[in-house]
C-alpha cells in the first residue's frame, strides 16, 4: 500500500497529475472572509424585497377586530 502513495507523490511531484495543472491564487490577495460576506449582506439587503406590513394603526385594530369577531363566531355553538 505504501508503494501506491509513493508512486501518487512522486506523480504529484513531477506535475504528472492532471488535477494540479490549475492556476495559482495569491492568497494574501484576497479579501478577508469577513469583508466578503460583509459585502454578501450588504448585497442581499438591498436586492431583497421588504415585507408587507401594515402601516396604520386604525387598520391594524380593525383587522384584530375583524378576527376576533370570527372566532367568536366560529365558537359560538360551544358557549352552550
Amino acid at each position: 500500500m505504501s508503494e501506491k502513495l509513493d508512486s501518487k507523490v512522486e506523480e504529484n511531484e513531477h506535475g504528472d497529475d492532471e488535477s494540479m495543472h490549475h492556476d495559482s491564487v495569491d492568497v494574501q490577495g484576497l479579501p478577508s472572509r469577513k469583508e466578503t460576506h460583509k459585502r454578501i449582506s450588504r448585497k442581499s439587503r438591498v436586492n431583497k424585497p421588504k415585507k408587507k406590513r401594515i402601516r396604520f394603526p386604525l387598520v391594524r385594530v380593525w383587522l384584530i377586530l375583524f378576527l376576533l369577531l370570527v372566532v367568536l363566531v366560529i365558537t359560538y355553538p360551544i358557549w352552550g
